[in-house]
């Protein structure tokens, strides 16, 4: 566990030398509650292959030309503002309590969930993982 100002800062200074992979797939495993036999997939590599996790590197490096500046970046923001102003004009007008934070929270989640992984995404069929995130 990293703790301290100066090993932060180590970190940051080696950051090309250190494989993030393991920490990419035990998060996928936590937040998404991955069956052991789904991560055995993401495991998996052909013999030939000298990467431990090269399913995972693949989605890194998509991910990362994905978010890039320009126009990928520019479609995923528009579709998740769009999927955010849709949450924004179906707010029930009756009085009732409504807990804006929690609100935000799950709105703003699924519209991101949305712009990354589709319309049906982990998020979007089972909300208890938004409340995971926390």
């Amino acid at each position: 566990m990293i703790n301290s100002p100066e090993l932060v800062q180590g970190v940051f200074r080696n950051a090309k030398s250190i494989n993030f992979d393991p920490i990419s797939q035990a998060a996928t495993n936590k937040v998404f509650q991955t069956p052991k036999d789904r991560m055995e997939i993401l495991n998996r590599r052909k013999p030939e292959d000298k990467e431990k996790y090269p399913l995972v590197r693949k989605m890194t490096h998509t991910m990362h030309s994905t978010m890039a500046p320009g126009k990928a970046l520019i479609q995923m923001d528009t579709r998740a503002l769009d999927r955010f102003a849709t949450s924004l004009h179906i707010i029930d007008t009756v009085d009732q309590p409504l807990n804006l934070f929690n609100w935000i929270r799950d709105n703003m989640t699924l519209a991101a969930a949305e712009a990354l992984y589709g319309p049906v995404n982990p998020f979007s069929e089972n909300h208890s993982f938004i409340e995971g995130l926390e």
